[in-house]
């Protein structure tokens, strides 16, 4: 076609009038590369950035090949299939893609689980050209009569966001039902795959297409990612803000960093990695600049978050405060910078995240990463934001062979044939898919025999032809590869009220009595947990830190890579503390943080090493014992530390005798035990980790995992997926069948998954090895709670370490920052000589010695209720008035704390200032001070604690 670009001039002329009378002039670089080998009929995936035109160059191809099929007399019938991973691309592709389609005559539908009843019997009585639907709804299709039939005439299928279901059992069972498709088209099925990120390709290819011969098309021009690592600098208005706001000056800091961002902006997107996080950081930013900020999360109804979308598109807002729920390619128009709160964790969502921004094809990729004011938080987001904009992304890892997912395509199999098939039939069809081409026809049998024992299926002739048992199509229907999460709710002993809500799999796997949790802002210990009327009891504790909830899909892995990189950026960190200019000036080439962020991790390891301490890194393990507390300094990343971390408990247990509680991280292991143990005793264990064989290892580590929380929550769910348990069985009624299923394909399953979910045995036997072979050192140094290591100190400020230890450990860390609590609480001041002055004061800028300005004197009452009207009460009483009822007790109460201000000053406000402790209470602390100011905190928190659980009995709360 003279004067229409190459491709465009290979598509239908019908189509081309309307694609250039819509702007699409000029083909983009990606649209260039994949058309020609689409409209060639070759499997095909196309990986390129967001806001390159990967949509339009699947189905510009597939809508001239429908209007070509047309013109030679082929109509009717469902044609193409387009499988997307969330609901919510459905409504954006619709509305970019089904207007065009109008304009030549092709229609497109939509059908979910949410699609009302009359468009589904729309499509029922007549399929569209297209439809657009998930891999839950694709599974119902397949079996169902009416739509099995339009499914003979289906000649494409368009994968989109092939990488969210590369590493999860929702792709496992698509890649099974393409294969199911596949036998009941009539023709060859062009499978085509789009993805903005993906790091293995070979395996994305195969997963696609299962071998089947597949062209690959990728993006010349990756799109330009700058992307900063920031530490925001506290700066004297931080302290207004703060009070304002009531937070912390570190967290202003951070609040106005961001607000300055968005103001100079267009539009802003802000990801964090919880809801909470989301919640909590848009209150505070709405407090700052008003409804321009709205939040989007997964928890929120559609309609409010196609209303959000809408906002900021329209320009009505000027910031979305978002987690995962807008990773992927819901159009919310331009956005010009993406900020990450805190480390993301994986520079594979950070990559999709800052993707967001300059969504054209040669717009840059702009984003900032807010960090926490902790070296690792710092040091992650560091080689993070590098390895994104390098486009060196974690591996994915295809689940082999899941016998769960195997178990529901069997019945649906046995349901597409009227009930009855062979094994052999279901064997064919199952190893090609690319999951289950190493399955065994014994894997197989097993399988079967399991379904056969639940009398879902039965077994007749010799074994060899299968059947669909009673209940079979209720458990097909019911079944679903997407976790099915209920929520225990969150009850305050004290006042019975409602605090919130945990994720089932938070409770099973995390949650036991005496825990403690942060929720609604608070840390809380954990009193009971009622499995049966999902409830967890708590009642409020006054720790500094508890364990931050985590909600299924948000928690976030860091890869054993990047581990690694963190411990070789901290061995390269210690020559620049020696004196390396050249090494620092190659760091800030490649790793771009701010001035405030270098001097903050340049001032941590340089006092680490300056006192002697060894630095840890990617060849150095620093263990360093501290009384009961051992922190292991370890870059294992989260799974490989994790399954260390049960190793280390276990050969503690056994060789020492010592019982010990553990948590990890990705650079740490903390390990707290019954009662002190020796720096050679802790030689001896890790002797005995290092004798340890690859198999006896995994062996081990199966062993130990059946203890854990996390063990039973993967259990669950597989008897879930098998149909053992109902969907909403609790976890009481399991527990009562769970050891029949030991030694079970279905145990089997659970075990499966740990070792590809939740650990890395690949990291620890590589450690193992390193250190057998020299290449890793261990150190061993032994601190007190007071002198703990600097990096050590930076781990215990991290929630889920400093939830970890007990209050009565009492460290230097927790009692700060029960100093600074006080230090930060405002009280009122009243002069009860003269009556004259009362003022409203910060605990931290009073002076030692406290006098009024207007008499000189030191007779200064103090109340924590600064609406309360004490001037009153106190010019009423130098008048000669006479005080009645509530007033007798709160001038009493007024003059009592007085007399401890006249004679210990300071002290007794900081005492009076901490929560439900009057003057009795504040002067038996006060006479703590005698042996320390540590042990006058360790009084506070004690006072705190013992108001706190009485405090129902108490008029006054």
């Amino acid at each position: 076609m003279e004067g229409i670009e190459y491709p465009f001039n290979l598509l239908d002329r019908r189509l081309v009038k309307v694609i250039t009378s819509l702007g699409y002039s000029r083909p983009t670089l990606i649209q260039k590369k994949a058309i020609p080998i689409v409209l060639s009929g070759v499997n095909t995936l196309i990986v390129s950035p967001t806001g390159t035109g990967k949509t339009e160059a699947a189905l510009f191809p597939i809508y001239s090949r429908i209007l070509e099929l047309r013109d030679r007399g082929v109509s009717g019938g469902l044609k193409a299939l387009y499988v997307t991973p969330l609901r919510a691309l459905n409504r954006d592709i619709l509305s970019r893609m089904e207007y065009i389609a109008s304009l030549v005559g092709i229609s497109i539908a939509v059908r979910h689980g949410d699609t009302p009843r009359s468009e589904r019997r729309k499509i029922d009585e007549q399929p569209p050209d297209i439809l657009i639907t998930t891999p839950e709804t694709l599974q119902f299709i397949l079996v169902n009569k009416r739509l099995r039939q339009f499914l003979k005439s289906v000649r494409w299928v368009v994968v989109d966001e092939l990488h969210e279901l590369l590493d999860d059992k929702r792709g496992i069972q698509l890649s099974v039902a393409l294969e199911r498709l596949q036998r009941i088209s009539h023709y060859s099925i062009q499978r085509i795959g789009l993805s903005a990120t993906i790091s293995s390709i070979g395996e994305a290819k195969n997963y696609l297409t299962g071998g089947r011969l597949c062209e690959v098309v990728v993006s010349d021009q990756m799109k330009r990612v700058d992307i900063r690592v920031c530490l925001p600098k506290t700066i004297p208005e931080d302290e207004i803000l703060a009070e304002e706001l009531q937070v912390s000056s570190d967290y202003a800091s951070k609040l106005r960093y961001i607000v300055e961002a968005i103001r100079n902006v267009k539009a802003a997107l802000i990801f964090t990695n919880t809801r909470d996080t989301a919640e909590a950081l848009t209150s505070k930013l709405k407090q700052i600049i008003g409804d321009k900020v709205r939040v989007h999360h997964g928890s929120l109804s559609r309609s409010e978050r196609v209303e959000v979308e809408n906002a900021i598109k329209n320009g009505l807002i000027k910031a979305i405060v978002a987690t995962s729920s807008l990773e992927l390619g819901i159009d919310i128009g331009r956005v010009d910078l993406v900020i990450q709160y805190s480390s993301p964790r994986q520079a594979v969502k950070l990559l999709q995240r800052v993707g967001r921004s300059g969504h054209t094809e040669l717009g840059v990729s702009r984003g900032v990463i807010v960090t926490l004011n902790t070296i690792d938080d710092i040091l992650e987001s560091a080689v993070l934001a590098r390895r994104a904009a390098n486009y060196e992304l974690e591996s994915h890892t295809i689940p082999s062979k899941p016998y769960d997912v195997l178990a529901h395509q069997i019945i649906g199999l046995l349901l597409e044939r009227d009930g009855v098939t062979s094994i052999n039939e279901i064997y064919d069809i199952i190893v090609d898919a690319y999951p289950y081409r190493d399955l065994t026809f014994d894997e197989l049998r097993k399988v079967i025999e399991q379904l056969s024992t639940q009398g879902l299926v039965k077994l007749y002739g010799n074994g060899d032809t299968v059947k669909l048992g009673y209940g079979s199509i209720k458990y097909y229907f019911e079944t679903s590869m997407i976790p099915d999460i209920r929520q225990y709710r969150v009850v305050d002993a004290i006042t019975r009220r409602t605090i919130g809500y945990l994720d089932e799999d938070f409770v099973i796997s995390t949650c036991s009595i005496g825990s403690l949790l942060i929720l609604s802002g608070r840390v809380w210990k954990i009193i009971s947990i009622d499995h049966e009327n999902l409830k967890v009891n708590v009642e409020p504790t006054n720790s500094s830190a508890g364990i931050l909830p985590s909600w299924t899909g948000e928690y976030i892995p860091v890869d054993y890579k990047v581990a690694r990189e963190v411990g070789a950026l901290k061995r390269l960190l210690l020559r620049v503390v020696q004196g390396d200019n050249k090494v620092y000036n190659l760091l800030k080439r490649n790793y771009n943080l701010d001035e405030n962020s270098w001097c903050k991790i340049l001032h941590v390891i340089g006092e680490h090493y300056k006192r002697g301490y060894p630095v840890p890194t990617d060849k150095d393990i620093l263990v360093e014992k501290a009384g009961k507390l051992i922190i292991i300094h370890v870059h294992l990343g989260t799974k490989g530390n994790r399954g260390l971390s049960l190793l280390l408990k276990k050969i503690i247990s056994c060789k020492l005798g010592v019982s010990v509680a553990v948590k990890s991280g990705a650079y740490h292991i903390v390990l707290l035990t019954a009662h002190p143990i020796s720096i050679d005793s802790l030689k001896t264990v890790f002797d005995t980790l290092t004798s340890l064989g690859s198999e006896d290892l995994e062996n081990t580590i199966v062993d130990l995992v059946r203890d854990t929380g996390f063990y039973l929550w993967r259990l669950i769910n597989v008897a879930k997926r098998f149909g053992i348990i109902s969907r909403d069985a609790s976890v009481r009624e399991f527990k009562a069948i769970a050891k029949t299923l030991n030694n079970t394909v279905i145990e089997e399953e659970a075990i499966k998954e740990i070792k590809v979910y939740d650990i890395d045995l690949n990291a620890i036997c590589n450690l193992i090895s390193l250190i057998k072979n020299g290449r890793v050192k261990i150190h061993y140094v032994e601190s007190s709670n007071e002198t703990l290591s600097p990096l050590s100190s930076e781990v215990l400020k991290t929630p889920q370490f400093i939830a970890f230890m007990d209050v009565t450990v009492s460290t230097p860390l927790i009692l700060e920052m029960v100093k600074r609590r006080l230090e930060n609480t405002r009280v009122k001041l009243v002069c009860l000589m003269c009556g004259k002055w009362s003022s409203i004061e910060k605990v931290g800028n009073l002076p030692d010695r406290i006098v009024c300005p207007k008499c000189n004197s030191g007779f200064i009452a103090v109340t924590k209720d600064i609406e309360l009207n004490l001037e009153n009460i106190v010019k009423k009483k130098l008048r000669k008035g006479k005080l009645v009822g509530e007033e007798k007790l709160v001038y009493e109460e007024a003059r009592k704390s007085a007399t401890l201000v006249l004679t210990y000053g300071k002290v007794a406000v900081i005492a009076l200032a901490a929560k439900g402790i009057g003057p009795k209470t504040a002067a038996k602390i006060i006479g703590k001070l005698s042996l320390g100011e540590t042990e006058f905190y360790k009084a506070i928190i004690e006072a705190e604690r013992n108001y706190l659980k009485t405090r129902m009995f108490w008029r006054n709360t």
